[in-house]
């Protein structure tokens, strides 16, 4: 029991250490894109997924990528297939692995807002 304890322990360090070395690494692409992060964030707040999912498509997708949103993508029903089938497409981190560094956060920040959409709507 307290091997298992003990090696929890270091895990747990090695985690938060290399979480810390990530996060000092990340820190000046953070910086480019803070303003961003901060539209986003408060765009979320407004607990509204459909004007979400369309303030992102507007500001935050390539405009080669934008996606022709209709009333009936943005319907209840609708709306998680939406945000699975066409917005984790262009924001899951694998998708964005040639991205710049500061894009790949922004877009990480935006996923990490449409899964909770999605978990609101699950729960």
């Amino acid at each position: 029991m307290e091997a298992k304890s003990t090696l929890e322990a270091i895990r747990e360090e090695r985690r938060r250490n290399e979480e810390g070395a990530k996060d000092k690494a990340d820190a000046p692409f953070l910086e480019m894109v803070v303003e961003d992060i901060r539209k986003v964030k408060e765009e979320a707040e407004k607990d509204d997924a459909k004007s979400f999912l369309k303030f992102i498509n507007d500001h935050y997708i390539p405009e080669a990528r934008k996606i022709a949103l209709t009333d009936e993508m943005l319907l209840p029903g609708q709306i998680e297939r939406t945000m699975v089938t066409k917005f984790t497409l262009i924001f899951a981190p694998d998708k964005n692995v040639n991205e710049p560094r500061q894009i790949q956060i922004l877009r990480e920040e935006i996923m990490i807002k449409i899964n909770g959409f999605r978990e609101g709507m699950c729960s």
